[in-house]
């Protein structure tokens, strides 16, 4: 049985010209060297990798996440408003009618202030009977001016 370098070997000298020859080990244990060394390196950063691809994945879970949240805001802001604008407008309602109810318990506070005076001091003209004392003095008037 042929030595397996020997089959080898026409056809490396068919595509490299025979004074490479010596160096062909070399070569092929560093074209070994280089994919041996990036496999390794894969190996290597392949849990580095992975974990930044799952940091990706959790800055765009963390995204989405953001964005729903600051949709559900949005809404909750425009209901706030609405519910703003509506409250508003009682308030300037319940306002209108607080003026309007003042102004209608100042009347009448004021009516039926002048309602105790006039019923105080009818009642003392009526307890001291200055009316008739009153009147009595009013026919020294007519005598005096001349009239009946």
């Amino acid at each position: 049985m042929p030595h397996p370098v020997d089959t080898v070997r026409p056809l490396v000298s068919v595509i490299v010209s025979p004074e490479f020859d010596p160096y062909l080990p070399v070569v092929a244990a560093a074209c070994a060297g280089l994919f041996f060394g990036c496999l390794f390196t894969l190996l290597l950063t392949s849990s580095r990798r992975a974990r930044l691809d799952e940091q990706v994945k959790a800055g765009e879970r963390r995204a989405t996440e953001l964005e729903a949240r600051i949709a559900a805001a949005e809404a909750q802001h425009e209901e706030s408003e609405r519910n703003a604008s509506a409250l508003r407008t009682q308030l300037a309602e319940a306002r209108t009618r607080l003026e309007e109810e003042t102004k209608a318990a100042a009347a009448d506070c004021h009516w039926l202030t002048a309602d105790r005076a006039n019923f105080a001091f009818g009642f003392f003209f009526q307890s001291a009977n200055l009316c008739s004392f009153f009147r009595h003095w009013l026919g020294y008037f007519t005598a005096f001016f001349g009239t009946s």
